[in-house]
């Protein structure tokens, strides 16, 4: 998704699954398959498989330096761009989280709509076991 004909600014993201987030719509705003992005990445002599773009996306953490350049780079990003990305990533990687930047620079908040800041939480399975009613330490019957 392009906002005003622009890119998604990462400067926009205050934590990690912003930040992935965001990335998202910087494919989604480039129009490129992973494999149009891997060949345009090659074509600059950047290494970037289709499968590591989607493993990125993926992810709840921040990717490898080189690996955010080489993929902002083939989404079209110029090198003012790429600096931004690194900055920000490097925040995100040594403090875990920026601060409220969103409202400082009038950020849209529909820049990350979809996608939660919160990790999901997953219900616990139920135990195949059942405690003992007993003392001993024998396991229970079957």
């Amino acid at each position: 998704m392009v906002v005003d004909g622009r890119a998604p600014d990462p400067r926009e993201a205050r934590s990690t699954p912003e930040f992935i987030a965001l990335l998202r719509l910087l494919k989604d705003a480039s129009g490129l398959t992973f494999r149009e992005l891997s060949q345009r990445a090659e074509a600059v002599g950047d290494v970037l498989p289709r499968s590591t773009i989607a493993n990125m996306l993926g992810r709840t953490s921040v990717p490898r330096e080189e690996l955010l350049a080489a993929f902002v780079r083939a989404c079209g990003c110029g090198p003012e761009q790429v600096a931004d990305w690194l900055a920000v990533r490097k925040e995100l990687a040594v403090h875990g989280e920026r601060a409220g930047t969103a409202e400082a620079s009038g950020a849209a908040p529909e820049a990350t709509a979809g996608y939660s800041s919160e990790p999901p939480t997953v219900p616990l399975p139920e135990p195949w076991w059942r405690p003992p009613s007993h003392s001993s330490c024998s396991p229970p019957p079957r």
